[in-house]
């Protein structure tokens, strides 16, 4: 089987560097009737393909492959049930788990895999068979779990970690022990019986083996090492993969989907009792870190990484703050590394398309928005060789599927360089690479083009076109039990409100009679400025997309008024009127200049008339708040936020204030919630500041309102880049500030962390519904676990009582 093993590995190796086609026919060339390990194999890749390609009829093929590779391994098992047997006996007597378990696990495998794609489908039947397969491969991993590691719990340092601090695995003694186990003397294996994952999911499963008689006196183990046992590598690699995946996801879902879960079998930590659900979490990922790194050449070992990736590179965007930033950074980068092909003579944009992906990822991360955008681009449209003619066009890639995924990363850099025309025709390239929601890529498209500058002819017919198209893409499709999926209900609830306005305004006689059925040109806040809330994007985009972001948004009708101090006033007007003057330019280019500036002025003029409405102002104020904040302007954050809890229909602090129209109520109760998340965030934020510039520099501030804080335009993350964040937390001077000092400085800090938890706890304890509640309330608990860690880490850099 180990051959079976090392060519599956190969394949992923060829899969993770883009060569699909020479992935399969690898594995194809090699599949047998008795290796089921490269069914598994090929179900997998086919499985990849269809999620990324999003396409129904892929969906179908990739279950339909997954289903014929789990009858193969039921025939397998099935033929060790009736043989006894599946390697030479020695190789069997250094296992301690009954023999078959290998197989038990791919079958787990598989049904991970038929879950997801049923999900994927959308639908309430496909969801009810997801829901079936998923806790089938749930009891399977927990019972091989059981059986691999039971007797390794006394020296276990992964199930035994109390820390939840430590993430990282110290999987060198754990690798010691699991060797030393291997090369101890075993019973021989007992007859594998009819049972199997089919009768119940009882955790002793698989129980221990029988004694019996142990192997022939003059016979040698057939490995020495149980990391080149293939049977070994898969089982133990296996066991602990899924424990780790299954585990570090149930850790993420809120409470009351835990309880729901468990009726069905899916048990996960105290539901309760969060701080044993981060120290589980935190195992789960020491698990998977185990198997990445020690059996990195098996499937079970890359499955491992590519969930590892997806953490890191989720948690650093979505929560958007976390108790040890720089050590999970640390980590993705770590990993996005061991991804690399290590061949000296191979460039950058010649790696794998994940790679790169992930690079690109980790490049925004640490505020390197540029070289990330040139590192897709140079993949994405490659410079043609010398001698190549002119008129050939380079070779398509060999995995067509994961272009779509640079695509999308593309746009969403040059969305955060404010690159509005790339960003534009990138997403547009989307509905050519899958077939997931084209009127979501051409709406955020159309987002992009409506803030490209002194639009040309040619471009406004571009836009009209496309709005024109957009009605026709919506799904047909009915998706558990709507109407259609919720990302598109999200644009036909803006279109309406566009329509609505845009109507309005038509009867007010404010726009030009040609343009009456042209509803876009009512539009003030784009939809990518909106959409840019859910896709994190602002979190990570370079201070000067940030100025102009806000500079544009105050200056709509009716216009804000900034502090001059923390956005200072654009001079590219008053740089224009210097060109338009400067002598040595020919009257032909003075004329030219001067119509240009004419028609950006009577745009600004036309654009004036158009006013926003409550709700837009409403999430005019969302939008400067969150940019504000990203710019470490936590004063002005909080000006805009207050704004928009002032107007909440259900603030009991604000009786005086009218209730808002039941139409806005959707968008508004969302817009309120993401502004108590939002002020959530300045807290949390206020305090790394605090710990960064240390007590002196900090009470100062304190002390002094009107004084503007250290460092006011330097986010926590440029710090980081730079260097200049100390890692430990506070600055050398703060260790020698006298003990009233520290006792203020250690107050503070809490109190921001108190007073960000109290807010996150108001949010939970709200009676009414409103949009997205359940993922909101992930994303709330996910928080307050960091809020937890931070406080514990606190505890231990001030010394203190962790009762504190």
């Amino acid at each position: 089987m180990k051959d079976s093993i090392l060519n599956v590995s190969k394949a992923f190796d060829l899969l993770f560097h883009d060569d699909l086609n020479g992935a399969r026919v690898l594995l194809q060339q090699q599949t047998q009737s008795d290796q089921p390990y490269h069914h598994v194999a090929l179900a997998l890749i086919t499985f990849i393909e269809a999620v990324l390609s999003m396409e129904e009829q892929m969906i179908a093929k990739a279950l339909e492959s997954l289903l014929k590779s789990e009858e193969a391994v039921k025939q397998a098992k099935n033929a060790l049930v009736s043989t006894g047997s599946t390697d030479s006996n020695q190789a069997i007597a250094q296992h301690w788990w009954i023999p078959g378990l290998e197989y038990d696990i791919l079958l787990a495998d598989l049904m991970i895999f038929q879950a997801i794609l049923h999900f994927l489908a959308e639908t309430i039947s496909d969801g009810m068979k997801g829901i079936y397969k998923i806790t089938k491969a749930y009891k399977i991993f927990s019972s091989s779990h059981q059986a691999v590691f039971s007797e390794l719990q006394a020296t276990n340092p992964i199930s035994s970690l109390t820390s939840h601090a430590d993430e990282e695995p110290g999987i060198e003694p754990f690798q010691a022990t699991i060797q030393a186990l291997y090369a101890k003397p075993k019973p021989h294996p007992s007859t594998l019986m009819g049972s199997s994952y089919f009768s119940g999911f009882s955790l002793s499963l698989y129980k221990r083996k029988k004694p019996g008689p142990g192997p022939s006196e003059g016979a040698t183990p057939k490995y020495k090492a149980w990391t080149d046992d293939p049977i070994a590598s898969l089982v133990i690699g296996g066991a602990a993969f899924g424990y780790g995946l299954f585990g570090l996801i149930l850790s993420f879902l809120p409470p009351k989907v835990k309880k729901l879960l468990s009726w069905v079998g899916l048990n996960g930590p105290n539901t309760i009792d969060r701080t044993e659900t981060i120290l589980e979490r935190n195992r789960c990922l020491r698990w998977l870190n185990f198997s990445h790194a020690s059996c990195h050449w098996e499937m079970h070992g890359k499955l491992a990484s590519l969930a590892l990736l997806t953490y890191r590179s989720a948690m650093l965007k979505a929560v958007g703050w976390l108790a040890a930033r720089d050590r999970s950074l640390q980590a993705y980068e770590t990993l996005v590394d061991s991804l690399s092909h290590k061949t000296p003579t191979i460039e950058e944009s010649e790696q794998g398309a994940l790679w790169i992906l992930h690079r690109s990822k980790l490049l925004v991360m640490k505020g390197q928005a540029e070289d990330a955008k040139r590192l897709i681009s140079t993949r994405l449209h490659p410079t043609p060789h010398p001698n190549e003619p002119k008129n050939s066009s380079s070779l398509p890639p060999k995995f067509q599927h994961a272009v779509g995924l640079l695509y999308y990363e593309y746009a969403l850099i040059c969305v955060r360089l404010a690159d509005w025309s790339s960003a534009g025709e990138a997403f547009l390239s989307m509905k050519k690479e899958n077939a997931w929601s084209h009127v979501t890529y051409q709406f955020a498209a159309l987002g992009c083009f409506l803030l490209v500058e002194n639009r040309t002819d040619k471009l406004q017919k571009k836009i009209d076109d496309l709005f024109v198209e957009l009605p026709n893409l919506f799904s047909k499709k009915k998706t558990m039990g709507r109407e259609m999926p919720p990302h598109e209900l999200l644009v036909t609830r803006k279109l309406a409100e566009y329509k609505a306005k845009h109507a309005d305004l038509v009867l007010k006689g404010s726009i030009r009679t040609d343009r009456a059925e042209c509803y876009w040109d009512s539009i003030q806040i784009s939809p990518i400025e909106e959409l840019g809330l859910l896709m994190a994007i602002y979190d990570e985009s370079p201070k000067t997309t940030l100025v102009s972001g806000i500079r544009r948004l105050s200056g709509l009708s009716p216009p804000v008024e900034l502090d001059p101090k923390a956005i200072p006033a654009d001079k590219t007007v008053d740089q224009v009127e210097k060109k338009e003057e400067d002598p040595g330019l020919s009257e032909e280019e003075k004329m030219s200049r001067l119509k240009l500036n004419d028609s950006r002025k009577q745009k600004d003029k036309e654009a004036a008339v158009i006013s926003l409405s409550k709700e837009e102002q409403c999430m005019r104020d969302l939008l400067l708040a969150v940019q504000f904040l990203n710019l470490g302007q936590f004063d002005q954050s909080r000006q805009f936020l207050n704004n928009i809890l002032r107007t909440n229909p259900s603030s009991s602090s604000t009786p005086q204030e009218p209730s808002q129209p039941d139409s806005l109520g959707g968008n508004m109760d969302y817009n309120y919630i993401s502004a108590m998340i939002c002020k959530a965030l300045v807290e949390l934020n206020e305090l790394d500041r605090l710990l960064l510039a240390g007590p002196s520099a900090a009470l100062s501030s304190a002390d002094q309102p009107g004084q503007p804080p250290l460092d006011q335009n330097i986010s926590i993350a440029e710090k980081l880049v730079d260097g200049k964040a100390p890692l430990s937390g506070l600055t050398p001077h703060s260790k020698s500030a006298d003990k009233d000092e520290q006792q203020r400085f250690v107050d503070l800090c809490f109190s921001k962390l108190r007073g960000a938890d109290s807010i996150l706890n108001s949010i939970l304890e709200l009676p009414e519904s409103y949009p997205m509640r359940g993922r909101t309330e992930s994303k709330i608990q996910l928080l307050k676990d960091e809020i937890n860690e931070k406080i514990d880490s606190l505890n231990i850099l001030f010394k203190l009582n962790p009762a504190k």
